[in-house]
């Protein structure tokens, strides 16, 4: 009976050391979880503010973009598109009297006055120069198939203008000039007078 009660001394010990170090385990897990806890929330922060910073980084860069796109319009544009340097003049006054503004209270409306404007002058687009008359003419007489030139009902189409191109055609020394013609028909109800 001594050695069981040794022996059960002996167990009694050990669990109390087991259970012991539980409690520093438990205590220690208990630690780390709130220093990963503290870590997290650090992480999330600092997400947050890369987001912020890309954002902003973002903003910026949309906005240098626009200025480029305004630079290379003042270089590069149409001469109506382009910037005369003294319109900027006002730029900066316009700017502060804007910032300057109750955004809550309604933009005040400027008087608009019409002014007239010239109208714009239109050329006509000259075309092509004529081929000189001293070229020969070949002249190839294209007309359409013989059952088109009847109307639905039987009636011939009758010849209300032709349509002539020229085309200048090359042979060993000596140059010619094709001429296409095509007649154009159409129904007696679709002659205008």
């Amino acid at each position: 009976m001594p050695d069981l009660e040794q022996t059960l001394l002996e167990e009694n010990a050990r669990l109390k050391k087991q259970l012991v170090l539980l409690q520093l385990d438990r205590s220690d897990f208990q630690k780390q979880i709130a220093f990963s806890q503290r870590e997290r929330e650090d992480l999330q922060r600092q997400i947050e503010e890369f987001v912020r910073l890309h954002e902003g980084q973002q903003r910026t860069i949309q906005a240098l973009q626009e200025r480029i796109k305004g630079y290379i319009r003042r270089i590069y544009g149409k001469k109506s598109e382009k910037i005369d340097v003294n319109q900027m003049v006002f730029d900066d006054i316009i700017l502060a009297a804007e910032k300057c503004l109750d955004p809550q209270s309604p933009a005040p409306h400027p008087e608009i006055a019409e002014e007239k404007v010239r109208a714009h002058i239109q050329r006509k687009h000259p075309g092509r120069k004529p081929l000189p008359p001293e070229i020969p003419r070949v002249e190839h007489y294209l007309d359409i198939p013989e059952k088109e030139k009847f109307t639905a009902d039987g009636k011939e189409r009758p010849i209300i203008g032709v349509d002539i191109s020229e085309k200048l055609d090359y042979r060993p020394a000596v140059f010619v000039v094709n001429r296409y013609i095509r007649p154009k028909y159409g129904a007696d109800d679709d002659i205008m007078v």
